[in-house]
């Protein structure tokens, strides 16, 4: 590998690096918006809150803890499946318009939900698509 390639990949590894923590960083900040106390109706109250304010031009990014954390609430009281850090990461990526790699089992679907519900909150149309080989 010549000296020009293995710059780039330093500085693509650094990059990655970066992101991650980045990512890390927001789960974490996803997690401890904890929502266990709240009831049905105000997990409702805050959704409805956050269509209003993503249809009133609140940029997403600035929704996304939030709304993640309610995603997160809604499948542990509905499916009975708390997402694992990395899914919560994999969901931001997502939301971030990159591509993600999980394999048979990883949580696809669940890390798929959350940047769909945070991106229908403007009312308009989402699309998810999940492969297997």
């Amino acid at each position: 590998m010549n000296l020009a390639v293995k710059l780039m990949q330093k500085f693509k590894d650094r990059d990655t690096q970066n992101k991650m923590k980045v990512y890390r960083d927001k789960a974490e900040l996803i997690r401890k918006r904890n929502l266990e106390a709240w009831d049905d109706q105000q997990l409702q109250a805050e959704s409805l809150r956050l269509q209003k304010e993503a249809k009133s031009g609140t940029p997403l990014d600035e929704l996304l803890v939030d709304a993640y954390a309610l995603v997160c609430e809604a499948a542990k009281r509905k499916l009975g499946l708390q997402p694992y850090d990395v899914q919560i990461m994999a969901a931001i990526a997502l939301h971030e318009r990159f591509l993600i790699e999980q394999h048979t089992g990883e949580g696809k679907t669940l890390s798929a939900v959350m940047p769909a519900y945070l991106n229908a909150l403007t009312g308009e149309g989402v699309h998810v698509l999940t492969f297997n080989d």
